[in-house]
């Protein structure tokens, strides 16, 4: 249910909602879609709040303030240029440190902290730790943002070492030799590697089957 446009997700799937009693659904990405009344025209429903706040649809690119993308209360909605919608965006999920701005410097151990200042990549230095990396980000991207810095939420939960780091990269090593291997079998069989898996399992299971008969 919404309540003054915000929306609660139901996490793994669509969820069909309600506002200002027009009825769509919620994309996997995390955007309400709605279907103007006058236009009969699927649009994005911050869009929407806009207009029915302001009487019209913005001219340019809406930013949801906290980050949420199902939070579309009109405090949480403001005019951005390109820019400063990419200076709001949320670590990606693929990130390895789960720090924005942060990056793992394998030959070293070591974190290093970067910023895009005029679309380029900007160093802020080396550092032992993930955290300290990040705080360095949060301070950099408040000086050349201002309203707009997406700061780390800066957690012992997330912090990382070089220790870890090496660990982490011996995992890497022996995953990439596992594949290798796979590779190498699935290879001379003429099979793809999933091929190869599917029919590895498949004689494991007979051998499971005939050693339970037994």
């Amino acid at each position: 249910m919404v309540r003054n446009g915000l929306i609660k997700l139901v996490k793994g799937g669509l969820e069909v909602i309600e506002y200002d009693g027009l009825k769509e659904s919620v994309t996997r990405d995390g955007y309400l879609m709605l279907r103007d009344p006058e236009s009969k025209k699927l649009i994005l429903a911050h869009r929407y709040v806009w207009k029915k706040h302001y009487g019209k649809y913005p001219n340019g690119i809406l930013d949801h303030i906290n980050g949420d993308r199902a939070d579309n209360r009109i405090e949480n909605l403001r005019l951005v240029t390109p820019a400063q919608n990419a200076w709001n965006m949320k670590v990606k999920e693929s990130s390895k440190t789960k720090y924005k701005g942060v990056f793992i410097d394998f030959n070293t151990g070591r974190f290093e902290a970067r910023i895009c200042k005029h679309g380029k990549q900007i160093s802020l230095g080396y550092f032992e730790n993930s955290n300290d990396a990040a705080k360095i980000y949060n301070d950099e991207a408040v000086k050349l943002f201002g309203e707009f810095a997406r700061l780390n939420e800066i957690t012992e939960e997330k912090n990382m070492n070089a220790k870890q780091v090496k660990k982490n990269q011996v995992k890497i090593s022996l995953d990439e030799k596992i594949m290798e291997v796979l590779e190498e079998k699935a290879s001379s069989l003429g099979l793809k590697v999933s091929a190869y898996i599917q029919l590895v399992l498949g004689q494991h299971v007979s051998e499971i089957r005939s050693q339970v008969k037994n």
